[in-house]
């Protein structure tokens, strides 16, 4: 019965904190930005083997959090030289061994 009586009373204490409904709206919210992400018509390219146009993929909820602290952006700028031209191919971030965005 103590141990009952230690659960509710903790689950009050943590519920007072902050709301279960709280929690749904942000990630319902982080949901609702994925779909604005993938759907966004800028962030497109062509895929040229297949002939076809690729959009972006969001792989994890995370991502809209991890997107703010990024410190540094690699950029391959081969065949700059020879064709004078630069075309955005892909990127892709990592965090911690796994992949949010490609």
């Amino acid at each position: 019965m103590q141990s009952v009586y230690a659960f509710f009373s903790f689950w009050i204490m943590t519920n007072s904190v902050m709301a279960l409904n709280v929690e749904v709206a942000l990630q319902l919210q982080k949901i609702i930005y994925t779909f604005w992400i993938q759907a966004d018509a800028v962030m497109t390219y062509p895929d040229y083997f297949i002939k076809d146009i690729s959009h972006c993929k969001v792989r994890n909820l995370k991502m809209l959090e991890e997107l703010g602290q990024i410190d540094y952006l690699f950029c391959d700028k081969t065949g700059t030289l020879t064709k004078n031209e630069l075309v955005f191919n892909s990127f892709s971030i990592i965090h911690e061994g796994e992949l949010l965005l490609q």
